[in-house]
C-alpha cells in the first residue's frame, strides 16, 4: 500500500486585505508493507549477501592456499627469494581488497537489521540470523583480515628467512579464522527462510485441507 501524503499551507500575512494565496507542498509517498511481506524481502536480501560471502570464502580460500605453499617453499629454501616477495606484496593486496568487500557484506547486513527494527519486526528467528552473520562479517572484515595484510607485508619487508616464516604462519593462522568466520557468517545466512518456508507450505496444506472439508460438505448436502 502507497499513501501519498500533501499539504497546504498559507500563512497570515495580509495587505490591504487580501491573503496569499494556498501553497501545496511536494507529495510524500509513504510505502505501508506487512510484517510477512518485511520478512519476506529482508530474507530475499540476506540470502544476496549469503552468496557474496560464499564468493569471498572462496576467494579468501585461494589467498590462504596460495600462502601456505609460500611458507613450504620458504621452509625447504632456507632463504629468502625476490619472487616471493612480490608474491607477497600482491597477496597483501588481494587480502586488503577482501577486507573491503567483507566490510561492506557486514554493512549490508547491518542495514537490514536495522530495517526489521525500525519497523519493529516480531521476527527474531530472522534477526538473530542477521545478528549473528554481521558479527562475524564484522569480525573477519575487522580483525582476521587486516591481521593477515599485516602478517604479509610483514612477510615481504622481511631479509631474514625465520623472520620470514614466522609472519607466513600468523598470516596463515589468521586467514583460518577469517575462513571460519565466514563459514559462519554463511550457515547463519543459510537458515534465512527455511522457517518461513515451512509455515507457508503448512498454510497451503491448512488452505486445501479446508477447501476439500467444504467440499466434502457441499457434497453431503446433496
Amino acid at each position: 500500500v502507497v499513501l501519498e501524503v500533501v499539504a497546504r499551507v498559507r500563512d497570515n500575512f495580509a495587505m490591504n486585505g487580501e491573503r496569499h494565496a494556498p501553497v501545496r507542498s511536494s507529495a510524500v509517498r509513504i510505502l505501508i508493507v506487512s510484517q510477512e511481506q518485511l520478512s519476506a524481502e529482508v530474507a530475499d536480501n540476506l540470502r544476496g549477501a549469503a552468496r557474496q560471502v560464499q564468493s569471498l570464502s572462496r576467494q579468501q580460500g585461494a589467498v590462504q592456499a596460495e600462502t601456505k605453499q609460500l611458507l613450504q617453499e620458504l621452509t625447504d629454501r632456507g632463504s629468502v627469494d625476490p619472487a616471493a616477495e612480490k608474491a607477497l606484496a600482491r597477496l597483501a593486496g588481494t587480502q586488503g581488497q577482501l577486507a573491503d568487500q567483507a566490510r561492506q557484506v557486514a554493512e549490508q547486513i547491518g542495514g537490514q537489521l536495522r530495517r526489521l527494527a525500525e519497523n519493529r519486526s516480531a521476527d527474531r528467528e530472522l534477526a538473530t540470523a542477521a545478528q549473528d552473520a554481521a558479527a562475524a562479517m564484522e569480525a573477519a572484515a575487522e580483525m582476521s583480515m587486516p591481521e593477515s595484510r599485516a602478517r604479509l607485508a610483514a612477510g615481504k619487508a622481511s631479509e631474514e628467512a625465520g623472520a620470514q616464516q614466522q609472519e607466513l604462519a600468523a598470516a596463515s593462522k589468521a586467514q583460518q579464522a577469517a575462513q571460519q568466520q565466514l563459514a559462519r557468517a554463511v550457515g547463519r545466512l543459510g537458515t534465512v527462510g527455511s522457517l518461513e518456508q515451512a509455515i507457508a507450505s503448512l498454510q497451503e496444506m491448512l488452505s486445501k485441507q479446508q477447501e476439500l472439508s467444504q467440499q466434502t460438505k457441499e457434497q453431503g448436502k446433496q
